[in-house]
């Protein structure tokens, strides 16, 4: 077994390594990735009352903690990754860290401290599953030395020998397991045991993350007695109330019989019981573990056996912080407004007193300095007693005093009382988990369109055209908030992204199948990227448009013009239908573009597809204005996408929400390439230049014509020496008859214009995923050595030179 000087030794090692492949790169790596950061943005939006308690320094470490869960999780993004050529940067130790991190995923953990056998090494134990750890934490350390928290939330991983954290080191100073356990089951009321709780954790640990805003609020006491609130429901066909008033006091309103205690009814125990006549139903609350105890051993007095632990254990300062993040009232008790009139003035007022007296005390906490504990609860009315044992409580001594906010240590590395075992009632309607598959359709005796929509097609279509234009979803949706209408009888699935959110092109997107999908998320990512090199928005625009962008997408697109930018065929439609628009960017237009080619005015049988799309995107769209959680349930994995499914065979179909979890292989496209074995052959035999290269495709924007086809786009092959950014090679390339059929013949153009120069140059840069996947392998066999980079800045000058001259 290791020492722990040996393990400190690894630990160490590991938080350098880690401070150079997830803080210097993989973070930065994985926020452009599909559109993660605005999605994370989205989801940290959500709670950004809660963010400007914490701090943006607070709510920067903790985006970061986000991404490096997402990437280093239970089949996160980090298996993705490490196929990436990107990674190819991180080689020995770095490499082997990240595999290591692969095999073993990381995970939060809510633990208390049993033991510290070394300075920074501490034996943790988990809350919810009651695993115990070994876990290396400085940050632990420093914390511990000003105070005692009761219970830890860290993401954590492990280095082959123990368990090091990641991010900020977060503590509670008065939360315990019940009261995660609490919190969790207002989250998501179908949580059924404790146990599930760190599965809710791993699929969406944003609102977990939100408790550090009330970490350091204190327990709170009267004298010996935590107090707290405590609840137990049982079912109960009749009850004896008459026996009862030798024992309790009695009170009686709407069905409702309220039973306190005579002598632990009053304060600070409130032991009180609840009997519903009309539900049969028994309800045990009080203030005190001592009060909640005598109160079931007096109920039981007389023949019940009701068991003494409570279904529900929470402190006060859960129910006040959870109320805080999730921008509501929380009920415990629904019998409490009944008795109002009858209600004892002590327990309001004893409430009121504390937290008054809290509000005292806990600027000069916050700030650091030791409050006027006796002068505090003079002004409040609460007892000297009670006042010391709650500041005592958060403070451990008067010694030392913690910062405003917790202190979150960020470590460059990877309660006391166990949760209630009786589960809480779920208030909500179970709803049904996203799947990974859509259910089958027939294709029998499907009909699309009723005879009125037959009748009418254009009006409905062009009516349907000005409700979105006056609805305005870019006001509360963003570009990446993507759903998904499945056309009827087959398993084609349109994805419907509204842009425009910025204030600029506002439209609508429908990206044709799987295909569609995983083409626009990936175009977003790149975009991102090439943002975050800096580059200015009219470069960034260009150079995201010279690998294809959009135009290399399968979609359909409405947008909204001024009337002389519509093209003849839709002007003829909007005047055949009846409708009549006014105003600048109100005129609606509908194109349908085909990969690489020119948009065009789509056919009958797409328009009709666009009919029955649009007319499942306004009820989603009215949906998702009205409830923000409708396109993203709480509690689904984040990459979720709701779909619109028809039942039925029409054409009046019933349709129906489906939660769609998309398969990684969509994104998975099989190249069948044929090149001539002698023209690589050739190569591998020319002497090897002290050359670099640059190669690139991108797509000229200026469609090209011929009599009797379709109008396309040109693509061009360009080779630049990195040196003098001179061109070196260029081959020009149509989308004829198909993106695909281009793409394939890309390696034998590479290799003839590589042949022309007479020599093999030393190195070949290549920065698209595509180009490397087609040309890495041909090319290394022809003895050229290909390295994939992020960025070419000789071939961007180029490119846009060429560009801004046809321009």
């Amino acid at each position: 077994m290791k020492s722990y000087d040996e393990l400190r030794k690894i630990c160490e090692r590991t938080s350098r390594i880690s401070g150079r492949v997830v803080d210097d790169y993989l973070i930065h790596y994985a926020a452009g990735h599909r559109g993660l950061e605005k999605k994370m943005e989205q989801q940290f939006d959500r709670y950004r009352h809660v963010g400007r308690k914490m701090g943006k320094e607070v709510v920067n470490m903790l985006k970061s903690q986000y991404l490096a869960h997402k990437i280093f999780r239970q089949e996160g993004l980090l298996g993705r990754f490490l196929k990436h050529p990107a990674l190819d940067r991180f080689t020995g130790e770095e490499r082997d860290y990240l595999m290591q991190q692969h095999k073993l995923p990381w995970r939060f953990s809510f633990s208390v401290i049993v033991d510290q056998p070394a300075e920074d090494f501490f034996m943790m134990q988990d809350v919810f599953t009651g695993k115990q750890f070994l876990l290396f934490s400085p940050g632990v350390s420093n914390i511990m030395a000003s105070g005692s928290p009761i219970l830890w939330f860290n993401l954590i991983g492990f280095n082959g020998s123990c368990w090091q954290s990641y991010g900020p080191v977060v503590y509670y100073n008065s939360f315990e397991a019940g009261d995660i356990w609490f919190y969790a089951t207002e989250l998501n009321p179908d949580l059924e045991e404790p146990a599930e709780v760190m599965a809710d954790v791993d699929l969406d640990p944003v609102p977990y993350m939100m408790l550090v805003s009330g970490a350091n609020y204190p327990l709170t006491f009267h004298k010996e007695d935590q107090l707290l609130f405590l609840l137990a429901e049982h079912d109960l066909p009749a009850l004896d109330t008459a026996g009862l008033k030798k024992v309790f006091k009695t009170g009686y309103d709407k069905g409702v019989y309220r039973i306190s205690h005579k002598q632990w009814g009053e304060h600070p125990h409130f032991a009180e019981a609840y009997f519903d006549e009309h539900k049969h139903l028994l309800l045990f609350s009080a203030m005190t573990d001592r009060g909640f105890a005598a109160l079931i051993k007096a109920f039981n007095t007389f023949g019940h056996d009701f068991p003494t632990e409570p279904y529900l254990r929470v402190n006060m300062t859960m129910v006040t912080t959870a109320g805080e993040i999730l921008k509501r009232k929380i009920v415990l008790n629904e019998y409490l407004d009944l008795f109002q009139e009858e209600s004892d003035p002590a327990k309001e007022k004893v409430l009121e007193d504390i937290n008054a007296f809290i509000a005292l005390v806990l600027p000069d906490i916050n700030a650091g300095v030791e409050p006027d504990i006796e002068e505090a609860a003079r002004k409040t009315g609460v007892d000297p007693e009670t006042a010391h044992s709650v500041v005592e409580s958060v403070l451990g001594s008067l010694d030392s005093v913690p910062g405003k906010m917790p202190e979150l240590k960020k470590q460059n590395s990877a309660g006391k009382k166990q949760a209630a075992s009786t589960k809480k009632q779920a208030v909500s309607k179970k709803l049904q988990p996203a799947s990974k598959h859509l259910p089958m359709q027939t294709g029998e005796g499907i009909r699309l369109l009723t005879s009125d929509d037959k009748l009418l097609f254009g009006l409905h279509l062009y009516r349907m055209a000005g409700d979105i234009r006056r609805m305005a979803p870019w006001d509360y949706l963003y570009e990446n908030e993507v759903f998904g209408v499945q056309m009827p009888g087959t398993d084609l699935v349109y994805y419907v992204s509204v842009m425009g959110n910025e204030g600029e092109f506002q439209a609508l997107s429908f990206y044709k199948g799987h295909e569609g999908l995983i083409d626009f998320l990936e175009f977003g990512a790149e975009v991102e990227r090439l943002s975050r090199q800096g580059l200015s928005g009219e470069n960034m625009l260009r150079t995201s448009t010279m690998i294809g962008g959009p135009m290399t997408i399968p979609h359909l697109m409405l947008s909204f013009a001024n009337r002389e930018d519509l093209g003849k065929e839709d002007l003829t439609a909007i005047k055949k239908c009846g409708i009549s628009f006014r105003g600048k960017g109100q005129w609606p237009m509908i194109e349908e573009i085909v990969p690489g080619y020119f948009p065009v005015y789509p056919g009958r049988e797409t328009q009709v597809e666009l009919f029955l799309v649009m007319q499942q995107a306004l009820i989603v769209l009215e949906k998702a204005r009205e409830n923000d959680a409708y396109l993203q349930r709480e509690g689904d994995p984040d990459e979720t996408i709701l779909i619109r499914i028809p039942t039925g065979k029409g054409p009046r179909f019933r349709w129906k929400d489906h939660y769609l979890v998309p398969d990684p292989g969509w994104g998975e496209v099989s190249y069948s390439v044929d090149i001539s074995a002698d023209t690589r052959d050739a190569l591998s035999r020319f002497p090897e230049a002290s050359q670099e290269l640059q190669v690139d495709l991108f797509m000229l924007p200026a469609p090209v014509k011929e009599k009797g086809q379709k109008a396309f786009f040109p693509f061009v092959l360009m080779l630049v020496d990195k040196v003098n950014s001179m061109v070196t090679g260029m081959s020009m390339l149509t989308p004829q008859p198909d993106l695909q059929t281009m793409f394939e013949s890309i390696p034998q153009r590479a290799l003839d214009e590589l042949i022309k120069s007479g020599h093999r140059p030393s190195k070949i840069e290549i920065r698209s995923d595509l180009l490397f996947e087609l040309l890495e392998e041909i090319l290394k066999k022809a003895g050229c050595r290909v390295v994939w980079v992020d960025r070419m800045t000789e071939m961007d000058e180029v490119i846009g030179s060429m560009v801004s001259n046809m321009s």
